[in-house]
């Protein structure tokens, strides 16, 4: 659950999902830009000495980028670092620290570097930082959970501005992998010469630099003088302050003292419903609430009684009623990827509640009760708890509700080891490319599901060669036959898509919203915001 996030796409070495104790000595830092410009900037339009006010819903808990392994750490580091590569608006693979690549064989790249690119403290980038950068997000010792994504077998220099990586196998989505927060290029002369500690520090190569940080309070960002963009950032100071709230963010809108902030909870819009110069901007993206389902050690084990739920399970009810409306029916592949997984014509796709009350009762489970679990980091997993809840009632089932903390749903759910549940209500981030949100499914390829999800050798076939045959018909059947697949399991069932909500003044901000989103990052061009 990932804006895990991507959130429980974690791997097994995350002994800890929150790393409070963090006593930040900042550095200076500056931020990844907005891949869709990744190409050069225009000229600041803001007044000097231009600020903005970013409310934010909660601190970054690891601020080190291959460790950073959900999305309320990302959506800081992404002001902090650059990649490769970035995303444009149809989530296409652009040009970031790089300028191009080659694809010298299947399993194969050169990187061409971007000349005059400096980090905030004014080094020039070399090729040694993106080579040590990638090494270190590959070394087991890191523990990324993004290093599964990039499948890197080895990495090196090709002279002063090239960088050649070579791969385990053949990964089409390898590049837009490249893209995710985890993959950022990192000051290895400094870290290495131990002036630089990224586990306390930022310091990167985009528009800006951290001056100030008070952990779960606020964060200070000045204008990186020497950021190879130009005119970006728009605003000279950027102020972040951490208000977990939903309703005090509202009402910091309301009063002008921030000028933009992002919610999970749509009725949160309500809050805002006829206030003057407040706007509010639904962003799609590729992420979407699952249901995570026991096959192991549960009554879950039983393929009828997976069916029943899977049949049960309303998605325009969850839609209308959970989300007040915001979002749409999602299979393994979500509808940002138009045209590949269709939900409605996937197995157990329409509800069918008659037909789950049979197979309830053909298994002798009705009556019985199950368990859902929520997670309190994930708002809305309880109002989407609650309408399966009626489903499964309506199929013959007993259901209760559990919450549960993040430290708990570790331990029974995603540590890699038996499981002890029944469901769970979480969340995928599907990313840039459909391959690479498909590889969760498998616990052949990831260790946090292999405590609860049955091995399939037809779905493990599928899913391997979509990740290694290049865009196409063949690529796109077999995403749709893996889809299939996955509906017919009912072991991670797809729900709704987990839309991002902007919100700003209009009367003090100009802002740029991408329409959608593949790495949790809905204020992606932040950098680009002007004040007025």
């Amino acid at each position: 659950m990932a804006r895990a996030w991507p959130l429980f796409k974690s791997s097994t070495r995350r002994k800890s999902a929150r790393r409070a104790e963090i006593a930040v000595a900042v550095a200076t830092l500056a931020a990844s830009v907005s891949c869709a410009a990744a190409g050069g900037g225009s000229p600041a339009k803001g007044p000097s000495g231009a600020q903005l006010v970013w409310g934010k819903s909660a601190d970054a808990d690891v601020l080190d980028p291959p460790a950073a392994g959900n999305a309320t750490s990302w959506e800081l580091l992404d002001l902090t670092y650059e990649n490769l590569v970035g995303l444009d608006d149809g989530l296409k693979v652009v040009p970031e620290l790089a300028t191009s690549w080659d694809q010298i064989s299947p399993t194969e790249y050169l990187f061409h570097l971007r000349k005059g690119v400096k980090f905030a403290n004014g080094r020039e980038l070399t090729a040694d930082d993106v080579v040590g950068s990638l090494q270190r997000l590959i070394d087991p010792a890191t523990a990324s959970i993004w290093a599964g994504q990039l499948g890197i077998a080895s990495v090196g220099a090709d002279g002063d501005t090239r960088v050649r990586v070579k791969l385990l196998k053949p990964k089409t989505p390898f590049v837009a992998a490249l893209a995710g927060s985890p993959a950022a290029v990192l000051p290895m002369k400094e870290l290495k010469a131990g002036t630089f500690d990224p586990k306390k520090q930022l310091l990167g190569t985009g528009p800006f630099k951290a001056v100030a940080h008070s952990q779960g309070e606020s964060w200070t960002f000045e204008r990186n003088p020497y950021h190879w963009r130009t005119g970006v950032p728009a605003v000279d100071k950027l102020t972040v302050r951490i208000m977990p709230d939903d309703a005090a963010r509202a009402a910091a809108l309301r009063d002008g003292s921030v000028d933009f902030t992002t919610f999970e909870v749509p009725d949160s819009i309500r809050l805002l419903e006829g206030q003057a110069n407040v706007k509010t901007v639904v962003q799609s993206t590729t992420d979407y609430y699952r249901v995570d389902v026991n096959a192991t050690s549960s009554i879950f084990r039983d393929d009828r009684l997976r069916e029943a739920l899977a049949l049960s399970i309303d998605r325009e009810k969850i839609k209308n009623v959970a989300l007040g409306g915001v979002g749409r029916a999602s299979a393994a592949v979500p509808p940002a990827f138009a045209g590949v997984c269709d939900p409605a014509t996937v197995p157990f796709g329409k509800p069918d509640a008659q037909r789950a009350r049979q197979l309830v009762a053909a298994a002798g489970a009705t009556g019985k009760t199950v368990e859902i679990s929520t997670i309190s980091l994930v708002p809305m997993s309880s109002p989407i708890a609650q309408v399966i809840q009626q489903n499964l009632q309506d199929a013959g089932l007993r259901v209760r509700i559990a919450a549960l903390d993040i430290g708990a749903v570790m331990k029974r759910a995603y540590s890699g080891k038996d499981a002890d549940f029944d469901l769970v209500v979480s969340w995928s981030a599907g990313y840039a490319d459909p391959a690479m949100d498909l590889a969760w499914y498998d616990p052949e390829l990831v260790g946090f599901n292999k405590g609860f999800v049955k091995p399939d050798p037809r779905l493990h076939s599928l899913i391997l060669d979509g990740l290694a045959t290049e865009p196409g018909d063949r690529r796109t059947k077999l995403f749709r036959d893996a889809c299939e697949r996955i509906a017919q399991n009912a072991n991670i069932i797809p729900v709704v898509t987990k839309d991002a909500i902007v919100a700003y003044r209009s009367d003090t901000t100009s802002v740029s919203i991408l329409p959608v989103e593949g790495y949790a990052l809905p204020l992606r061009q932040l950098a680009e915001f002007e004040a007025k």
